[in-house]
């Protein structure tokens, strides 16, 4: 059963993943105590057993991954971080787990540029984009292209979302790399008119 998950190096790898999958915790802390290298090695996926344990909606697994010493930063090979990936598949409460963590990099890009902050402003995580902005994430972190995360919530035209980056400060002045600025990019004119106050 476990054979589609036997990618890891070193020992104790099927193991330590069916564990993860099920949530055996006296398993988990058998094999990690047998085999402490292999907390962050990642598979042929480039998914590491942190990662594993968030696709799979373990959060308290979660939770004994990183109370082992899992580095919550380590990306998936196109760059995608926990975080990003508690956020794409709306595991408040696994987001909420890794904010707690001191050595968490809030803004990390993967290979687009995107931070965790935009994923969140994408997927209309108004809650997502709190937390983020209060935990010290950069509203102003451009992506490859040039736009900033209020650019991203002009496009997605969400009021409260933008508000709440214009709150912590972030420059509507900004313009991409072709040159547009965030007025440019808007379409409702609510939008607008609440840009031109803040301006």
């Amino acid at each position: 059963m476990w054979k589609a998950f036997s990618f890891f190096r070193g020992a104790n790898t099927d193991d330590l993943l069916a564990a993860i999958e099920v949530g055996n915790f006296q398993a988990f802390r058998k094999i990690i105590r047998k085999s402490p290298q292999i907390l962050d090695q990642k598979n042929k996926f480039g998914m590491s057993p942190l990662m594993f344990a968030i696709l799979h909606a373990q959060k308290e697994m979660v939770k004994a991954l990183l109370e082992a010493g899992a580095n919550p930063n380590i990306p998936h090979e196109f760059a995608t971080t926990p975080l990003m990936m508690s956020i794409v598949l709306e595991h408040e409460n696994i987001e909420v787990l890794l904010l707690a963590k001191e050595e968490l990099q809030l803004d990390l890009q993967d290979q687009a540029g995107a931070t965790a902050l935009i994923y969140a402003i994408q997927r209309l995580r108004e809650d997502s984009v709190s937390r983020l902005l209060e935990a010290g994430a950069n509203p102003d972190l451009r992506d490859n292209d040039g736009e900033t995360p209020i650019m991203y919530a002009v496009k997605v035209e969400n009021t409260n979302m933008l508000l709440a980056l214009i709150k912590k400060g972030a420059d509507l002045r900004a313009r991409d790399f072709d040159g547009l600025s965030v007025m440019d990019k808007v379409i409702d004119k609510e939008m607008e008119a609440l840009l031109h106050k803040h301006l």
